[in-house]
């Protein structure tokens, strides 16, 4: 409870970022083992669906992980910057592929972005653990 009485939206953003960054990996999985279609590649080094799908399923449990057993101020930064840099990646890439943007890929970016908004809330949330209302006592 904060010192408003209101309760903190940690457990519910923590859960939402967890299981939005699960999804997603499974969503990665899908791709990566060919489950699902995402279309073509316009450029040759792009063409490893199953080592970028593998390895992006590995890059989401791992953050859903540290998010669940580590949630420190410094991992969460570091989630934040991860999902900037992978949902800028997304639409700088979408040359690259055709149709540049479909469906598997915005439902992770749904995902992704539901990651980024939690851990945003998170790192921003003014901590009162342990503190006391004004003029209360235990």
């Amino acid at each position: 409870m904060t010192a408003t009485n209101r309760p903190t939206a940690r457990p519910t953003a923590m859960t939402a970022a967890v299981l939005a960054s699960l999804a997603a990996g499974l969503a990665y999985l899908l791709i990566g083992l060919g489950l699902v279609s995402v279309g073509t590649s316009t450029q040759e080094a792009t063409t490893d669906l199953f080592g970028f799908g593998v390895a992006m399923a590995a890059a989401s449990v791992g953050i859903a992980a540290l998010l669940w057993f580590v949630p420190r101020r410094r991992i969460l930064l570091g989630v934040v910057g991860f999902q900037l840099l992978v949902l800028v990646g997304f639409v700088l890439a979408a040359g690259l592929r055709e149709p540049p943007f479909e469906l598997w890929g915005l439902l992770i970016k749904a995902c992704q972005a539901v990651v980024l908004v939690a851990a945003v809330l998170l790192v921003t949330e003014t901590r009162t653990v342990g503190t006391l209302p004004k003029g209360g006592a235990a």
